[in-house]
């Protein structure tokens, strides 16, 4: 990231500038590009959209449940620390 002569913010990615806003000055708290979110809600074939959170839902209007995952005691990972098998 770099400021600019010109008061802007580039962020960079390795050597390629891949975003540049002003610097915000006075009351204003944000500065939104809308073509960073370009394509973020279309939807291909057999892709699901995904809510807020960045989870896939069936349902775009509807809160997506969590999704299911294995839960575990925090003293098997601690076991994995030790080179133990769980």
């Amino acid at each position: 990231m770099k400021e600019t002569l010109d008061h802007h913010i580039e962020i960079y990615d390795e050597h390629e500038c891949i975003a540049k806003h002003p610097i915000l000055t006075g009351k204003a708290t944000a500065h939104i590009k809308m073509e960073h979110y370009e394509g973020l809600h279309t939807k291909e074939k057999g892709q699901r959209i995904k809510d807020v959170q960045g989870l896939a839902t069936n349902d775009l209007y509807s809160p997506a449940p969590s999704p299911k995952v294995e839960q575990r005691p925090l003293a098997a990972y601690a076991a994995l620390e030790e080179g133990e098998t769980v």
